[in-house]
C-alpha cells in the first residue's frame, strides 16, 4: 500500500483544466490509497480511544475533505454527502472509528488543541505531518471514492461518467477535452 516514491498531494494546483486533471491523476492512485492493512488498525486501536462529539467529527472530516479537495466551484452538499456515507459506512466499525477519532486528535495536537480554529496554512501543515499515518491514508483513498462519486462534482468537472456506458473512451468523448493532443 505504501509506495515510498510517490507522495499524496494535500493541496492540487490551480492551473487551468486542473479540476478534470486533479481527478483523472487522483483516480489513478486510487487503489494505492483506499484500503487500510488490518494491522495498521490494530495498532492505531491500542492507542488511548479520544472521546469527540459527533459534531465535532462531522465537521473536522468535512474540512479535512474540503483542504484534500478544494473544488471551489462547488457548493458545501458534496463535502457534506461525502462525510455522511463516509461515517455511516464505518459507524459500526469500532476500530476504524477509533483511527478517526484518533486521527483527528493528531490535527488537534499539532494545531495547539484546536484544528478547526487554526488558519487554514496551519490545517495544511497540521494534514501534511500526517500524511503517511493510515488515518491520512484511509482519510484520502475514502474521501475520493465518495466524493468524486457525486453528480454534482461531475457537473462541477466536466465529468461525463463512465466511458463504458458511451462505448469506451477510443472512439468517444475525447475530442472535448482541450488538453489532450487532438482535442478541441
Amino acid at each position: 500500500m505504501n509506495n515510498d516514491n510517490q507522495q499524496i498531494p494535500v493541496v492540487s494546483d490551480n492551473k487551468p483544466n486542473s479540476a478534470r486533471r486533479r481527478f483523472v491523476g487522483s483516480a489513478m492512485r486510487l487503489p494505492l490509497a483506499f484500503f487500510v492493512p488490518v494491522g495498521a488498525l490494530d495498532a492505531q486501536a491500542s492507542v488511548t480511544p479520544v472521546n469527540m462529539s459527533p459534531e465535532q467529527r462531522v465537521a473536522m472530516v468535512q474540512r479535512m475533505i474540503y483542504l484534500l479537495f478544494p473544488l471551489d466551484n462547488i457548493s458545501e452538499g458534496p463535502y457534506q454527502r461525502s462525510v455522511a456515507v463516509l461515517l455511516d459506512k464505518i459507524e459500526q466499525d469500532t476500530a476504524r472509528m477509533t483511527l478517526i477519532d484518533q486521527g483527528l486528535n493528531m490535527l488537534n495536537q499539532a494545531t495547539a488543541g484546536d484544528w478547526l480554529a487554526a488558519d487554514e496554512s496551519a490545517q495544511v501543515d497540521a494534514m501534511k505531518s500526517i500524511e503517511q499515518s493510515p488515518f491520512f491514508q484511509f482519510m484520502y483513498g475514502n474521501a475520493q471514492a465518495t466524493l468524486f462519486n457525486d453528480q454534482e462534482v461531475w457537473d462541477a468537472i466536466d465529468y461525463g461518467g463512465s466511458a463504458l456506458t458511451f462505448g469506451g473512451y477510443r472512439n468517444n468523448l475525447v475530442e472535448d477535452i482541450e488538453w489532450i493532443e487532438g482535442g478541441n
